[in-house]
């Protein structure tokens, strides 16, 4: 079973298109619908990394 997720669109136009090969339920695609909007980046140690870094960079920002 696999699910391909292409994604376009800008700002509130977003949009996603799931193309499911083999049998998937609900969960699946529930699952997949969630982590498409997500995200997941932070769920490696490197991302996390490199997410922390970013947000305290935009943090910085808030005292020029």
């Amino acid at each position: 079973m696999e699910i391909r997720i292409r994604r376009h669109g800008r700002g509130s136009r977003k949009k996603a298109a799931f193309t499911v090969l083999g049998l998937a339920d609900a969960a699946d695609l529930a699952l997949a619908a969630v982590l498409c909007g997500v995200n997941t980046r932070n769920l490696t140690r490197g991302g996390a990394v490199r997410a922390f870094f970013g947000r305290s960079l935009q943090w910085l920002d808030i005292f020029q």
